[in-house]
């Protein structure tokens, strides 16, 4: 097998391998391979926000089917008489998957920003990325 070493400079460091695309198999040597820190200074609030809304909006659509289970076998079981139980449930699946993403929304919005104003007084994150 043919290996193809490809030489370009990062931001973490001199002269380092990296891969041009993704469907290029390099192996790199051990002693090649170079570790850097990333410092995180600053997230985008709405961008983390969307990102979250939408994840729990994903959460609320399947803990509004398990409520809406659990409520129309209580229902059905004849733990309680009525229709309201088992509308309850069926209400489920529409109304969690619209609080959990309008409350993942704006809570993130201001997690992230708040992130974003005490990343400022310390400094930053350091992640170490390979």
């Amino acid at each position: 097998m043919t290996e193809f070493w490809f030489v370009s400079v990062l931001a973490c460091g001199p002269l380092t391998l990296s891969i041009p695309n993704r469907h290029t198999k390099v192996r790199l040597k051990p002693a090649l391979r170079k570790e850097c820190v990333v410092v995180i200074r600053r997230v985008g609030p709405l961008s983390c926000a969307k990102v979250a809304g939408l994840l729990y909006l994903i959460l609320g659509f399947v803990i509004g089917a398990c409520f809406s289970l659990f409520a129309m076998a209580g229902s059905f079981a004849g733990g309680a008489d009525g229709f309201f139980p088992m509308f309850m449930g069926a209400g489920a699946i529409v109304i969690l998957p619209i609080f959990y993403g309008g409350f993942g929304f704006v809570g993130t919005l201001i997690m992230a920003s708040l992130f974003n104003l005490v990343v400022g007084i310390t400094g930053g994150v350091e992640v170490d990325a390979s």
